[in-house]
């Protein structure tokens, strides 16, 4: 592939800082700091074969990431969501879902949660929220399910709980009470 134009990327002193910065931080992955290197070679005005083989990456792969870093700029070097994942909650639903759950008229539960957010978030979520996207949201946030309804965790009333254990053992040996409706 001699005729092979070779592609290269040009750096604004802020875009060259920043991913310095960038690949220098611990937490930057491995497969982001690669794609920062070929980046940065190609602004050193190396040629594509001399980043094949300082980098060890396929023709294809450098000129696709180096087409990709001119139409996207730092975008094209971080992963994109993987389609399994599951969406994030956003801060604005984490605040909302506390107060559907908390009114005491009605309780909800996974598949109507689910609606609800869809339903309020349709024009910030790029794709719509699942059920097991939700529920491991909920159960992130402390939020336990009882019975028919989803409820704040945590321990509950000492008084309401004595009183629950007493109606329950009544229940079990046979007493039925008034209260016990």
């Amino acid at each position: 592939m001699a005729g092979s134009p070779s592609l290269f990327v040009y750096l604004s002193p802020e875009e060259r800082q920043e991913l310095l910065d960038l690949e220098r931080h611990p937490r930057t992955p491995l497969a982001t700091r690669r794609r920062i290197g070929v980046v940065l070679l190609s602004d050193d005005n190396r040629e594509v074969k001399d980043i094949i083989k300082i980098s060890r990456l396929s023709r294809a792969t450098v000129y696709t990431l180096l087409k990709r870093f001119k139409l996207e700029r730092l975008n094209a070097l971080f992963d994109q969501p993987h389609p399994g994942r599951l969406a994030a909650f956003t801060d604005a639903m984490r605040d909302r879902v506390p107060e559907w759950v908390r009114s005491e008229d009605r309780g909800y539960n996974t598949a109507e949660i689910t609606i609800e957010l869809n339903t309020v978030f349709a024009d910030k979520l790029a794709r719509p929220l699942g059920r097991a996207a939700v529920y491991y949201h909920l159960r992130r946030m402390g939020l336990t399910w009882q019975r028919s309804r989803y409820v704040p965790g945590g321990t509950p009333d000492p008084v309401l709980a004595a009183e629950t254990v007493e109606l329950l053992d009544g229940l079990k040996r046979g007493r039925w009470t008034a209260s016990s409706n």
